[in-house]
């Protein structure tokens, strides 16, 4: 008897384990289910956690708060409903052959600032501006108004359409074609007339919380720097349009257009994260597979996570000093480079480039300050007959204070030549290299930011 129990005492304990597999088994599954939920539950809220601190920094957090934090504007005092009536009219001459010879609206290279057009290139180019004679007082009607809004819907996200950015970067060039036509002329008051327009096409520009944007109003600030170094190196305007181009420099320069970008790529990066799956795959760029797991297992909230203190730093990083930015990009983007694929492969997708931007905004603001220096000289030597031994004899009569080069925190580097005067600025690299000027590339080792008056 006892050896029959000892042979079926295994099978009872066998029954009894099977009986117990299947509530330790729900029991685990259910276990699963609740941590998995209560980590989908914490990310999201981390997520949201993120976006009212961004809120609660005065800043928007989506694409259709960021349209509402554009600034609307009157009709009556919209300069972008006078210039979108005439900038996609502007007449570009439609042989090849013409357009090699042109600058600026064509193919044709502008001279260094001391050197003169030929007389063929002349004639091309006041053809080009009798061809626009009825659109170029629209564009300094334009360019005069103070205030701007594109009718652009910034609650589209990534989606949003531009469509008068290419409008306004040829109505630049137009407007750079009457300058050096006027400054070849002798007409140093036509030619100020209409540097200053180009500074206010820049300055329409200036509020749109969009990168492209803002990156379209540095590059028209820059042509504003070029003709204006052209045009000081062929004639003197009178002191007060000299006056006046300084003021409208400066206004340019007040702005903080790094920051309204970095806010736009913010707002409507975060948007991005929220399309549905075919959208987001369309808009970013993922395979359907690998974007399917990003959402089902929660990552993709810790991408967005990821992506929303990112932009804050970004942010944040714009508004320090101008000296002190490319240090704070540079330790955000350091950031980025270490993040893994998983689980922030969107956040490197939008962001990694944004690092290249700091650069371009310390240039574009050095040589507005690099165009205002010369000026407030120009203006100096117009008045005294010679130029200034240093630039403590400008500031503060002829300009308010000596212009800081924004790379270094430092005063622009002031000397006179043989010919005339030389301004530069270190550039991103804060090294002094004697005021060597760049051939290709603007940031090219061994030079400086320069603005250069041979006469």
């Amino acid at each position: 008897m006892n050896q029959i129990d000892q042979h079926h005492e295994p099978v009872r304990v066998s029954e009894q384990t099977r009986r117990m597999r299947w509530p330790l088994f729900v029991g685990l599954v259910i276990l699963l289910v609740a941590t998995f939920v209560v980590w989908r539950l914490h990310a999201r809220a981390q997520v949201n956690a993120e976006l009212e601190a961004i809120r609660a920094a005065g800043f928007p957090a989506t694409g259709a708060e960021l349209d509402d934090w554009y600034p609307q504007v009157d009709d009556s005092e919209n300069a972008a409903l006078v210039l979108g009536a005439v900038i996609h009219r502007i007449a570009v001459p439609p042989d090849d052959e013409t357009l090699q010879k042109l600058p600026w609206l064509g193919s044709a290279e502008v001279p260094e600032p001391g050197e003169p057009y030929d007389a063929d290139t002349l004639a091309v180019m006041r053809q080009s501006l009798k061809d626009n004679a009825t659109i170029l007082p629209e564009i300094h009607r334009g360019a005069a108004m103070d205030r701007s809004r594109f009718p652009i819907d910034l609650s589209m996200g990534l989606e949003v359409m531009l469509p008068d950015l290419c409008g306004m970067r040829r109505a630049c060039n137009l407007t750079a074609l009457e300058v050096d036509v006027n400054s070849s002329d002798g007409n140093a008051e036509g030619a100020a007339d209409a540097a200053g327009v180009i500074f206010g096409l820049a300055h329409s520009l200036k509020d749109e919380p969009i990168m492209i944007s803002q990156l379209v109003s540095w590059a028209m600030d820059q042509v504003g720097v070029q003709v204006v170094e052209r045009m000081l190196n062929q004639a003197t305007p009178s002191d007060t349009a000299m006056q006046r181009l300084i003021a409208l420099i400066n206004r340019n320069d007040h702005g903080n257009g790094l920051q309204r970008a970095m806010v736009g790529e913010l707002a409507a990066g975060s948007d991005a994260f929220r399309l549905p799956m075919k959208e987001l795959v369309d808009d970013i760029g993922s395979e359907d597979g690998m974007l399917l797991a990003h959402k089902v297992v929660g990552t993709l909230d810790v991408d967005h996570r990821i992506f929303l203190e990112l932009m804050r730093e970004y942010v944040e990083a714009a508004a320090l000093p101008t000296d002190q930015r490319m240090k704070a990009f540079e330790a955000v983007a350091k950031k980025i480079a270490a993040l893994r694929r998983f689980p922030a492969m969107f956040t490197r997708l939008l962001i990694s480039s944004l690092e290249r931007v700091a650069p371009l905004d310390n240039r574009a603001r050095t040589m507005r300050r690099l165009a205002m220096t010369a000026l407030a000289v120009e203006r100096f030597r117009l008045a005294e007959g010679r130029l200034p031994k240093s630039l403590n004899e400008v500031a503060p009569k002829y300009i308010d204070a000596v212009p800081i080069d924004p790379c270094t925190g430092q005063s622009v580097i002031y000397k006179t030549t043989e010919k005339g005067f030389i301004i530069y600025g270190t550039g991103p690299d804060q090294t002094d290299d004697g005021g060597v000027r760049p051939t290709d590339d603007q940031f090219e080792p061994g030079t400086d930011a320069v603005f250069e008056v041979g006469r």
